[in-house]
């Protein structure tokens, strides 16, 4: 369970030490992490999760392991504020 372990905002490196973004959301069973750049996020199972060391959270997988979310859902929170 990583819910309420891990702080939003937290940078995320894969296994291969790409920066894959910050997380967005901390899930019962899985994080959302926010891509720079783009609309959707990356779903990382707890699985996944090594180790959080410095205020960086390190994976055990590399992010082509990861899947990319493209929920009406995830486009409604970050264009909420739009007019």
């Amino acid at each position: 369970m990583v819910q309420g372990k891990v702080p939003v905002g937290t940078r995320v490196l894969a296994l291969d030490g790409e920066a894959l973004g910050t997380i967005r959301e901390a899930r019962r069973n899985y994080l959302l992490v926010s891509i720079p750049g783009s609309e959707d996020d990356l779903e990382v199972p707890s699985a996944a999760v090594g180790r959080m060391e410095q205020g960086t959270l390190y994976l055990t997988v590399n992010r082509g392991a990861l899947t990319v979310s493209h929920d009406g859902k995830t486009y409604e929170r970050l264009h909420a504020n739009d007019t």
